[in-house]
């Protein structure tokens, strides 16, 4: 495993990951406070030589009261970044965790973990519930019996308006997904699939979205929701095979049909403990 690349990656993740969990931490009517772990490049970033291996060590670290699980899961994803994950985190009693990663990624996490001992507590997770609709779109045919949810007309007549030409849309397939404040969740429909991670930051979901059908198309990208309003955030071309709900076969060639990706986000209320 090369961890090289993470090693020149650790100091610049640590400050943005503090950053989003200090954020995410604050009453919704207080600034964001931002603080930045500073240590020795020696700590944060060692270079070790190019035939060098890191020593793997496993540590034990106590997660600061009222941050159990944001905490956890910050450190779950700094370990797991990209490719090429440096390290395993465990939960253990206690509100402790078990570490397993190189040397210089255990003073990063020391430094984490001292920072935000005086920060507020972090509230109960909010539920979110994300809707996503794959629809098909196509230049409109007289006698069409193409039809979409209401809840999606006004969204659709923007897309026809941006496209300058009548068109006719299909829902291909509608999936729902429901999932805490800070975690990743996935799931697959009949004729499509979603991953998705969600942190909640300033009234707005942070969303890292990977959504596509089973047989090739898809979009992976990262955007900013506002919950309660429908976004289409990709579009692709279809295979003409794939059918709408209906049944009804949407295209007659590849170029004829579009697949539009849209979502909607809805931020549930969680009950006191």
């Amino acid at each position: 495993m090369d961890h090289k690349p993470m090693y020149r990656l650790m100091k610049p993740t640590l400050l943005f990951a503090l950053t989003l969990l200090l954020c995410s931490c604050q009453p919704s009517d207080a600034p964001p406070q931002v603080v930045r772990v500073e240590a020795p490049a020696s700590q944060l970033a060692p270079a070790p030589a190019a035939d060098a291996q890191p020593d793997i060590i496993m540590k034990s670290y106590s997660l600061p009261e009222g941050h159990t699980d944001r905490t956890y899961s910050v450190i779950n994803s700094l370990l797991a970044w990209g490719d090429n994950p440096v390290g395993r985190v465990s939960q253990g009693p206690n509100n402790t965790v078990v570490v397993i990663a190189p040397d210089g990624i255990h003073s990063g996490i020391a430094a984490l973990l001292e920072s935000i001992k005086e920060t507020p507590p972090e509230k109960l997770p909010s539920s979110i519930e994300m809707h996503y609709w794959l629809v098909a779109g196509k230049a409109h045919v007289d006698g069409s019996r193409a039809s979409v949810p209401a809840e999606l007309k006004a969204t659709l007549d923007e897309v026809r308006a941006a496209q300058g030409r009548p068109m006719d849309f299909e829902l291909v397939e509608e999936v729902s997904v429901l999932s805490f404040d800070g975690e990743r969740a996935s799931t697959n429909g009949r004729d499509s699939f979603v991953s998705q991670r969600l942190n909640l930051l300033d009234g707005y979901v942070m969303a890292e979205l990977k959504i596509g059908t089973q047989r090739g198309q898809q979009v992976e990208t990262r955007v900013r929701l506002a919950p309660e309003r429908t976004l289409v955030f990709g579009m692709v071309g279809m295979e003409p095979e794939l059918q709408g709900s209906s049944g009804i076969e949407i295209g007659a060639t590849k170029q004829d049909v579009t697949l539009y990706f849209i979502v909607k986000a809805h931020v549930l209320d969680n009950p006191a403990p």
